[in-house]
């Protein structure tokens, strides 16, 4: 017995011991009131100024900053908050984010100035070490008789980066102007390896369409693929600026992924002649009817791969976008947003269609070669399943799939 119980001191000792020695170095959280202090003043009749102080190593979310009026005494004409840092956040995806204190501007309308004001403010925040906090609610009481301060509010600037460069941009140029710069970023976004993963999906197209395909029917499908991609990104653009958010995101889990890749994995196994791809007969008559009327191609096939590609490849344009989806949040501008990021879209598409186009025009008539660039692009299709599946496979499940594609 005695035996025993010094051999159970000699196995909980280290245990004991490690607890100890951690205990000393687990983090100590502020509560929520302390790491973020709220205070509120009337600068005149028709304005408030808010001002945040943010305790070092915690941060405020800027789109879960809000304000709002709980009596009828006046109503919020809008809130001018600075720009904040911009953070990919694992659980909100990329938005604006508060490190140091700053203050905003609350302007009023239809003012009531007998009655006392009730200000209601929620705002959510975050330890740098991990812990985030439930939304905060806190309720104000002001008499806009007691003015603090007549000078115009002075808003401590955030650092600048370039999403904070490209909304400032939209809030000074014109429309053309604004539309312009996007059409150039998607020409330069066309250099980069966001849009090379799209290339053997539009060339794959083409060429199953077989010898017979012509230089316009070749325009005309890679025109349906980067329309397709095009409209998608300025919806998915615009719900996301309403939303503070990318929408893309939420297509990124695992499963999705997976569906996209295995999707792939069928149509490279197509190529190298494993089987053949075939619509229902009652969907292929269909859509053999309306590609006659649209003198060739299934184009709304077409459309449909270039918004499935569009989304998939959403993270790779993410951080660009950043800046017009803060600006779209802010003004709630759809039309101005939603046409930026469709000529963005467009601009990426320009080597797209003169791929595509080129194509339909080199390809010979007929020739064995047909096989070998169907095995080419069935090859390059397995390695896109595999890239899109990247973000949530371990390293070395990579470094398999990628060996044994080679």
């Amino acid at each position: 017995m005695r035996r025993l119980l010094l051999l159970a001191l000699f196995c909980f000792a280290p245990l004991a011991q490690a607890d100890l020695l951690s205990f000393g170095n687990k983090p100590k959280f502020l509560p929520p009131d302390q790491a973020f202090v709220l205070k509120i003043e009337v600068v005149d009749q028709r304005t408030l100024r808010a001002h945040f102080t943010i305790t070092p190593g915690y941060y405020l979310y800027r789109d879960k900053t809000t304000f709002s009026i709980a009596n009828d005494t006046a109503k919020i004409a809008h809130v001018t908050l600075p720009p904040g840092e911009t953070k990919n956040d694992p659980n909100f995806g990329v938005l604006q984010v508060f490190h140091d204190s700053f203050q905003g501007e609350l302007a009023l309308e239809a003012v009531d100035v007998k009655m006392p004001l009730a200000v209601q403010a929620t705002y959510q925040g975050c330890s740098d070490e991990g812990l985030c906090y439930p939304p905060i609610e806190k309720r104000y009481t002001l008499e806009l008789t007691q003015v603090v301060s007549t000078a115009p509010p002075v808003i401590t600037p955030a650092p600048e980066d370039e999403n904070s460069r490209i909304a400032q941009l939209f809030r000074d140029g014109n429309f053309w102007l604004i539309v312009s710069f996007f059409f150039g970023a998607g020409l330069l976004l066309a250099l980069t390896p966001c849009v090379f993963p799209m290339i053997p999906i539009l060339s794959g197209i083409i060429v199953g369409r077989g010898r017979h395909i012509t230089h316009a029917h070749a325009f005309l499908l890679s025109l349906a693929y980067v329309l397709g991609m095009a409209v998608t990104y300025a919806i998915v653009g615009v719900a996301a600026g309403y939303s503070g958010s990318l929408l893309s995101n939420a297509l990124q889990t695992p499963w999705v992924l997976g569906g996209f890749a295995a999707l792939f994995v069928l149509l490279a196994l197509s190529m190298f002649g494993l089987y053949e791809l075939q619509l229902p007969a009652a969907l292929q008559s269909r859509l053999s009817d309306t590609s006659n009327r649209l003198h060739g191609g299934h184009l709304s096939g077409v459309f449909a791969m270039g918004a499935l590609s569009a989304i998939i490849m959403g993270p790779c344009v993410a951080a660009p976008l950043a800046g017009a989806l803060l600006y779209i949040s802010q003004t709630h501008d759809a039309v101005l947003g939603g046409t930026a990021l469709f000529v963005l879209a467009l601009g990426m598409g320009v080597p797209l269609l003169l791929i595509g186009t080129s194509a339909g025009t080199l390809l010979p008539k007929a020739g064995p070669w047909m096989e070998g660039v169907k095995k080419f692009f069935g090859v390059t299709m397995l390695a896109l399943a595999i890239w899109i599946v990247m973000p949530v496979i371990p390293l070395a499940a990579q470094m398999l799939a990628w060996a044994s594609l080679l």
